[in-house]
């Protein structure tokens, strides 16, 4: 068999559309204490490949109660939304997660974690 040189091929990444979880919470969280490591949401297309978008992305959270998410918006760079610095404040404890939403992207949940 002879061989044969083509052209090159760019694969390129579709058009945003559903968010993903990079780095989810980890599985204990305490109070007024920064969520370490720093959990990332990704922007990808129909099929799971990362956008180059640097859209809102806002973080809430299931537990019902005065919890309040500090930190949870920020924007992505290149796709990847990282929080960094994301505190949970209130009173109450136990089964928790996050839903990441960013306008019309199909939105995402965490993994459980517990608040402590």
């Amino acid at each position: 068999m002879t061989a044969v040189t083509s052209g090159s091929i760019v694969f390129s990444p579709g058009a945003a559309n559903k968010l993903a979880w990079g780095v989810e919470p980890p599985s204990s969280v305490t109070i007024d204490k920064t969520i370490s490591p720093a959990m990332t949401v990704l922007i990808e297309d129909q099929y799971g490949n990362l956008v180059n978008s640097n859209a809102s992305i806002s973080l809430s959270q299931h537990l019902n109660g005065t919890e309040t998410v500090n930190n949870g918006t920020v924007s992505a760079s290149g796709g990847i939304a990282t929080f960094n610095s994301v505190t949970i404040t209130g009173n109450k404890t136990g089964s928790d997660s996050f839903t990441a939403t960013s306008n019309s992207l199909t939105s995402s949940d965490s993994t459980s974690f517990t608040v402590n």
